[in-house]
């Protein structure tokens, strides 16, 4: 579900977001909206094994003293079944669960390397991603989740080399699954 009257996904716009831009659109699969969806790019992979996330993470203010802890849920339809549930021969479609990211103190924006077990290879993959101020605690993807930002969008999973651009700078891949 990705519409507001099927209970998609959505969250409270304030405090933290993916990516620079955000919005609080309530339906997803609106193209003229995508360039908000631009905190999650994939980082690495390979069919059926490891792969990595660059999560870039945006704060309203910087983080205080001990640093600010969200939460991220990544979803793929390895499958292209239509749904979030299930998975392939490889992968599970809820491939990121309660992932914590911690943004240190007095810094506002974070790229994080998130691993997750790459499905077979198919492209392209509609996928949903939720960074939340709690864990969510439940398999489905769906329902208010609080503040943060939801963002539903098709990744080709082209898979790159080397080097990612995340709009800020690059990420160089170490898989240390830690902040730069």
């Amino acid at each position: 579900p990705t519409k507001l009257r099927s209970n998609g996904a959505r969250a409270t716009v304030g405090g933290f977001h993916l990516g620079p831009q955000v919005d609080g659109e309530v339906d997803a699969h609106r193209p003229a909206r995508e360039f908000h969806n631009d905190g999650v790019v994939l980082g690495s992979g390979i069919s059926c094994g490891a792969a990595e996330l660059a999560v870039l993470v945006t704060l309203d203010e910087p983080a205080p003293a001990g640093g600010k802890t969200v939460h991220f849920n990544f979803w793929a339809d390895f499958d292209h079944s239509g749904s979030w549930a299930g998975g392939d021969r490889c992968a599970k479609e809820h491939a990121v669960v309660d992932a914590p990211l911690t943004v240190p103190a007095g810094v506002r924006l974070t790229i994080f390397e998130v691993p997750f077990e790459f499905g077979s290879y198919s492209s392209p993959v509609w996928t949903r991603s939720i960074l939340s101020g709690a864990p969510l605690g439940r398999e489905a993807p769906t329902g208010e989740v609080g503040p943060g930002e939801v963002e539903d969008l098709p990744m080709p999973f082209y898979l790159p080399t080397g080097q990612v651009s995340c709009g800020t700078g690059v990420l160089r891949h170490g898989g240390s699954g830690r902040a730069p």
